[in-house]
């Protein structure tokens, strides 16, 4: 009861692979809108990674959406 909406990179959804977690989703008491984040954010984000050794360790979309909470 922290929310009503969770925001979100479309592709986290999509490296769901298991269909009872996907459909989960389905009942989650909040709704999930999709943004993408800003090229300044995810450049920040990325530059920052870099710097702690944690940029080798992060897949794209982990960044992206790194960046979206960075930019929320």
């Amino acid at each position: 009861n922290l929310t009503d909406v969770v925001y979100t990179v479309e592709d986290v959804v999509k490296e769901i692979r298991d269909i009872k977690t996907r459909e989960s989703l389905n009942v989650v008491p909040y709704t999930l809108k999709f943004k993408e984040p800003s090229t300044d954010a995810i450049r920040c984000v990325t530059n920052y990674a870099k710097k702690t050794g944690d940029y080798t360790f992060l897949s794209a979309v982990d960044l992206r959406l790194l960046a979206l909470t960075y930019q929320l």
